[in-house]
């Protein structure tokens, strides 16, 4: 099985990598960093170091690595004709650039024996999933553009996992390392997907995903706003001091409580 993951960065090599590597998928890696890219093919691995807030950690290994230049037109739209599943993680100023050469993997795949392919976005942009239908449609020749609609899945993503900026002492010693929270269930839009879901460990589908995207907003990214700020108030740096202050955490959960209870509502999930 093969895995296309365009951006080699934390989330893409850090989040999405991880999953896909550990559930058997070769994974070659788009980006226009050479380094990085000479890096993966070198030693066709890198590590995923997972910390825990008593200070200690974990590493995995992710396998079968390999990597192209984003600037290798050709060769990035022949791999996506050729995966069996993709991903982006490239933020969301840069992911409608990518729509061109996606339109034109695409086509080449329909060529080749019409397979759906399926796009997990893991972008921190709204309706992600919409821009790039637009912005694909526009870049496909007419003829593909029904095929599109039928066979293209665009799914998004709520991004749970905090990946810090990596310093050298995270490194340690190793440029490809990356230190991530243990943190590993990505929430997917599961009717987006064409045909079945694929089968990783961590990656879960919901319908309808619109709550699960309000949920990270006002749920998971709120409690790490209110603890920051009332961390910043009371003089600490981090946020695992913050939340080890018992008024802090207090708070913090019930603000989070609060913000289920208000989707609770809206969308008609229940609190678990």
């Amino acid at each position: 099985m093969k895995a296309l993951i365009y951006g080699a960065g934390n989330v893409g090599r850090g989040f999405i990598g991880q999953l896909l590597g550990q559930a058997g998928y070769r994974l070659t890696f788009v980006d226009i960093n050479q380094a990085l890219v000479h890096a993966l093919n070198r030693e066709g691995a890198y590590s995923v170091r997972l910390l825990d807030a008593g200070g200690g950690s974990r590493d995995i290994a992710v396998s079968g690595v390999s990597a192209l230049d984003g600037a290798d037109l050709d060769a990035v739209a022949k791999a996506i004709a050729d995966c069996d599943i993709m991903a982006t993680a490239l933020g969301a100023n840069i992911l409608p650039r990518m729509a061109p050469v996606i339109a034109e993997g695409f086509s080449l795949r329909m060529k080749q024996g019409q397979m759906p392919l399926n796009i997990i976005l893991c972008e921190n942009l709204h309706d992600a999933s919409g821009v790039m239908r637009r912005a694909i449609d526009s870049a496909l020749p007419e003829a593909d553009r029904p095929l599109a609609d039928s066979l293209l899945g665009l799914v998004e993503a709520s991004i749970g996992r905090m990946i810090p900026v990596q310093t050298d002492a995270m490194r340690d010693g190793d440029p490809l390392r990356i230190c991530a929270e243990a943190y590993a269930f990505l929430p997917v839009d599961g009717a987006a997907f064409r045909g079945s879901p694929p089968a990783v460990e961590g990656l879960i589908p919901h319908t309808p995903f619109e709550y699960y995207m309000q949920r990270k907003l006002y749920i998971h990214n709120m409690g790490h706003m209110v603890c920051a700020l009332l961390g910043s108030y009371t003089g600490k740096t981090y946020i695992y001091e913050a939340i080890a202050d018992s008024a802090i955490e207090l708070v913090t959960r019930q603000a989070m409580l609060e913000s289920a209870c208000a989707l609770s509502v809206a969308y008609g999930v229940p609190i678990k």
